[in-house]
């Protein structure tokens, strides 16, 4: 007969929710760095300390640093895609069925979403950078405010 997992601070629901705020915490701390360094610059020593993790957890859940460049990615797409998703199903709420006009709600949704693809576009490994593009540095107060990354052409 299987073991039931037990529910409290041994396992159970308590450890599955650990392993997310983990994750979380390990995904928002790589997105400032690499905002902050880029992805060349950005050391998984930086992200573990920012969030309060270890090197050993940050592997244990995404395999190291360019994993955890795809995770972010991967969430930041997913963002664009549940935008398109939602303007669609807004549209059809509206009464709207023509196609043309529901792939444009669509695809304008998904682009004002990609707003910030500039900054993905600094923060990711050079290789992945249009050509020609560098990253020019974070704007910011430097007090703990948003910082956010600029890319020159």
């Amino acid at each position: 007969m299987p073991r039931l997992p037990k529910d409290g601070p041994a396992g159970g629901a308590w450890q599955w929710s650990r392993t997310a705020q983990t994750q979380r915490a390990l995904l928002d701390a790589a997105r400032q760095v690499f905002t902050e360094r880029g992805f060349a610059e950005a050391s998984i020593a930086d992200i573990v300390q920012r969030a309060g993790s270890s090197v050993g957890s940050l592997y244990h859940h995404f395999g190291g640093k360019s994993e955890l460049f795809i995770a972010l990615w991967q969430e930041h797409q997913l963002a664009h895609e549940e935008a398109a998703s939602q303007a669609v199903a807004g549209a059809r709420k509206q009464g709207v069925t023509d196609p043309g006009q529901l792939f444009e709600a669509g695809a304008r949704a998904f682009l004002q979403a990609a707003g910030s693809a500039a900054t993905w576009r600094c923060c990711s490994p050079p290789a992945t950078r249009r050509p020609g593009s560098r990253c020019c540095g974070a704007s910011g107060a430097g007090n703990g405010s948003a910082r956010t990354t600029r890319c020159c052409t």
